[in-house]
């Protein structure tokens, strides 16, 4: 059997959805992934002499090539597919229903604003297409998740995620650590955060608000960077539980601008800036510090009940994303279709990965910063804080986050295509 043949196959046939409905009884950590690796095996016991076993790469590329649509798209001919991504077998209807018709979602090639000339689309990936990026966000939109703006996380703008997310630059991070900087600026220049101050902000910020997590991501690179240059190495080590003794110089090491694990936290050391990433080193230097010494049980000026301190430590996460960032593409995502609740997409799937960048989710957001915000300055009593009007706050927020994407794709000297999809109100939640 060749590959022209298997792919060629129509693999639809395959009657895995009895054994995948067995499985899930037995098991709730079922994924997308693991089904697709469920279905192979099935695929490799038919075509045996091709397959030479599982771990043939050629073998593993062709068939992930060739189910990873009839899996997360669901098939059009009669609208079905499986999920199992909460442990139940649960057929629903295909992202192809009356309700979210592909035709209505909207996908456009943009024009990098800071180029004179666009050359992207052939600069570093060939050829990328409006209809390849549509096809890549119908494969998300198909598991039909959805994620509350208000409560639900963020996560970074990065490729290297194999599941259901809604993201902005910088994720929970970044978007706390933006509404410190705009509180800074109402201030006029006359109000200066102090470490003691962002500590006790962010721990208001995990007692008080409705978030379930607050993510902050890291990466191989840093990982490995750490173990090279502190021998600070998994598994000996855990960058969420370290050896009382490392504490300060781990804390110093992850407040330098080569050991972030996003981009956009490296950029916001390297480029802090009026012009270009607009928030002050000091304060980014101050929101990690207070971050890590939260999540590692140790706030360094404010007392916490031992429970209190639990519930901040739970809601803290880390997200390690592994291997080299290989998004073909920066695909901005408008849901103002939507309310509160928008479909999440899956950046990577199969060997193809982009970049989400929410945009009016993360607008919506804001308005929620900013309300928590109002709260913590009417009943922090140590601090005199500004005054401010919470619609022009998030405006300025927007602007703000607008300007530091502007320099990102500055930056990026349109290595990446840029394009936009616009999200119809049938595919949103009711």
């Amino acid at each position: 059997m060749q590959g022209s043949d298997i792919l060629n196959y129509d693999f639809r046939n395959e009657n895995v959805k009895e054994t995948l409905a067995k499985k899930a009884t037995q098991s709730s950590s079922l994924t997308p992934k693991k089904i697709l690796q469920h279905k192979m095996r099935r695929i490799g016991d038919r075509f045996p002499s091709h397959s030479g076993g599982l771990g043939n790469p050629e073998f593993h590329q062709l068939i992930t090539k060739k189910l990873s649509l009839d899996l997360l798209e669901g098939y059009q001919e009669n609208a079905q597919e499986v999920s199992i991504l909460d442990g139940t077998y649960r057929p629903k209807i295909g992202i192809h229903s009356e309700v979210c018709l592909s035709e209505e979602i909207l996908v456009e090639r943009i024009k990098n604003p800071t180029l004179s000339t666009d050359i992207s689309e052939y600069f570093r990936w060939g050829e990328i297409t409006e209809e390849r990026i549509k096809m890549h966000v119908l494969r998300g939109l198909a598991l039909k998740q959805f994620a509350h703006v208000g409560r639900d996380s963020f996560m970074n703008v990065d490729g290297r995620i194999e599941r259901p997310i809604i993201s902005t630059s910088g994720g929970d991070a970044g978007e706390f650590l933006l509404t410190l900087n705009v509180f800074e600026k109402f201030g006029g220049g006359k109000f200066v955060l102090t470490d003691a101050t962002v500590e006790h902000m962010l721990i208001h910020y995990l007692l008080n608000t409705n978030k379930h997590s607050f993510i902050m991501t890291v990466d191989t690179f840093l990982l490995n960077n750490l173990c090279r240059t502190m021998r600070f190495c998994a598994p000996k080590f855990r960058l969420d539980s370290p050896p009382a003794h490392l504490y300060n110089i781990l804390r110093k090491a992850l407040t330098h601008q080569d050991n972030q694990g996003s981009v956009y936290f490296s950029n916001l050391l390297r480029f802090p800036d009026m012009n270009r990433f607009n928030t002050p080193k000091r304060l980014t230097v101050s929101f990690l510090s207070a971050f890590y010494n939260i999540l590692w049980g140790i706030p360094q000026y404010n007392q916490l009940s031992p429970t209190a301190l639990q519930i901040c430590q739970k809601k803290l996460k880390l997200v390690a994303l592994q291997g080299p960032r290989t998004e073909k593409a920066l695909v901005q995502v408008s849901t103002s279709a939507c309310n509160d609740k928008v479909p999440m997409l899956i950046p990577e799937i199969a060997d193809y990965s982009v970049s989400y960048q929410y945009i009016d989710a993360a607008k919506e957001f804001r308005k929620y910063s900013v309300q928590w915000l109002a709260d913590y300055s009417k009943h922090v009593q140590s601090i005199t804080t500004p005054i401010f009007d919470e619609n022009q706050f998030v405006s300025v927020m927007n602007d703000i986050s607008m300007q530091q994407t502007l320099t990102a794709l500055s930056l990026d000297r349109g290595n990446t295509p840029l394009f936009s999809v616009s999200i119809p109100s049938g595919c949103c939640q009711d």
